[in-house]
């Protein structure tokens, strides 16, 4: 096997763990961060599907609410 450093490997964990869709506020802790925030700072811009689902989400709520208002 490759050599890898330390940072790497946990780059990689995180990485995985984000790919798999596990929220932030449970990948920190295996790294070990004081705060889910840390993890964020390091790792967010990894986590660009969260905030896609965050507006379909938003966009599915608004679009229910205007058929309920229209029926």
């Amino acid at each position: 096997m490759p050599r890898i450093r330390v940072h790497a490997l946990r780059y990689l964990v995180a990485t995985l763990m984000i790919a798999s869709r596990v929220p932030l506020g449970v990948v920190f802790k295996p790294m070990r961060h004081s705060a889910p925030s840390v993890t964020v700072n390091i790792y967010g811009h990894l986590a660009r599907h969260t905030a896609h689902e965050a507006v379909e989400a938003m966009a599915a709520t608004l679009n229910a609410a205007e058929q309920a208002r229209a029926t």
